[in-house]
């Protein structure tokens, strides 16, 4: 099985599979005060602290969740009914965009309903930053908070996110940022400064584990109560051969040569679009067969290990992933999260794409293990529609 699908998960590497099943093996529970209970804190503490080392932040500042879509909610449920409750409803704006992660967009909605703002974005699906600043100019005294993803899952747009963070501290407002399918976080107090959602099936960790970084506990309520585990923050037993097994994992990320790593993806990447197939089409040509969503190979403003390409075809998205699928390999339309309701991309959507062309941008995504055989047999398939 050809897998090119790595934006939707990894596989658990060795090192983090290892220390999943040794921990999962102890007795003992992280709140509890016997002995037991002390080695599991510390199994847990240690992990905080190698995955804050990843992140470039500081360990008190992770809260653990159960994955990107329960750190998405925690930052906009608590965020927002923080500052709406402090503040007499005063602030009720959230600042977003048409391009984030469901987890995101439906949470936004739930809590805003029509006080939402959506920034503009240009072609490549990078915001608008001057855009942004109007926006945070003209309604500062009402937004609650500012949500913009960090690299889009579905056509790999990296955001200046360093510079939007700064813009909303500037004017106050809480930042949070969707970073799910980010690799590498750069060394400087930037990536402090916002709340940040991580999952760790993304990087080769176990499945159902992330984390929330938050900036100021001051600024977020609970979404969950219960025994008051993370702060009072996230209340539940902390699963603690997931964390050390993810944490595992960050380590592996962290202590890769990533200039080696992301020369492959670009190599690949560049390998599809040298074939005769997609040669003419890599700077977004209308019209034609096959075309590149989201910025050009190699542009400092996307990441290489994912790519999006719309599909001129007569074919519906249905019959494009059987095509692929009897042909065993793995692909998808859009995001996982909402791949199984196939539909227009709210992403290609926000691109400036019509209904049917948004319903075929096609998402295929490298990882450390994908080979050049893996892009040839892609191609061969893709052929045929």
């Amino acid at each position: 099985m050809t897998y090119l699908d790595w934006a939707s998960g990894w596989p658990i590497n060795r090192a983090a599979l290892k220390k999943y099943n040794e921990v999962a093996k102890l007795k003992g529970n992280f709140s509890s005060t016997h002995k037991y209970g002390f080695q599991i804190f510390k199994i847990v503490e240690q992990a905080r602290s190698d995955i804050a080392n990843y992140l470039h932040i500081r360990p008190k500042n992770i809260i653990f969740t159960s994955g990107g879509t329960e750190s998405n909610n925690l930052a906009l449920q608590g965020i927002y009914r923080k500052i709406y409750k402090q503040l007499n409803g005063q602030k009720k704006i959230i600042v977003t965009t048409l391009m984030e992660h469901p987890s995101v967009v439906n949470t936004a909605r739930n809590l805003a309903g029509e006080n939402i703002i959506y920034l503009k974005n240009d072609k490549f699906g990078l915001v608008d930053l001057s855009n942004l600043q109007l926006v945070l100019n003209e309604f500062y005294n009402e937004i609650a908070l500012v949500s913009v993803h960090y690299i889009n899952n579905e056509i790999g747009t990296k955001q200046k996110i360093e510079k939007i963070s700064q813009m909303c501290l500037e004017k106050s407002i809480p930042f949070h940022t969707d970073a799910v399918q980010a690799h590498e976080f750069s060394q400087n107090h930037a990536f402090s400064n916002f709340f940040m959602s991580i999952s760790s099936h993304k990087i080769g960790g176990p499945g159902q584990i992330g984390v929330l970084t938050v900036p100021d506990f001051n600024l977020l309520d609970p979404v969950m109560l219960g025994g008051g585990q993370e702060m009072g923050l996230r209340s539940g037993t902390l699963g603690a051969a997931s964390i050390a097994a993810f944490a595992e994992a960050c380590k592996e990320m962290y202590n890769s040569n990533k200039d080696i790593l992301n020369k492959k993806f670009f190599k690949l990447a560049n390998s599809f679009f040298q074939s005769n197939l997609l040669a003419d089409n890599t700077e977004n040509l209308p019209n034609s067969r096959f075309s590149l969503n989201g910025p050009p190979i190699n542009d400092l403003n996307r990441v290489n290990y994912i790519i999006n390409l719309s599909i001129n075809s007569n074919k519906s998205p249905d019959e494009i992933v059987y095509l692929f699928d009897s042909n065993n390999i793995a692909i998808s339309f859009g995001s996982a999260c909402s791949a199984k309701t196939l539909g227009p991309s709210n992403v290609l959507l926000a691109l400036g794409q019509n209904a049917d062309q948004a319903s075929k941008g096609l998402r295929i995504s490298f990882g450390p293990s994908t080979k050049k055989s893996d892009i040839n047999n892609f191609l061969a398939v893709l052929k045929l529609i």
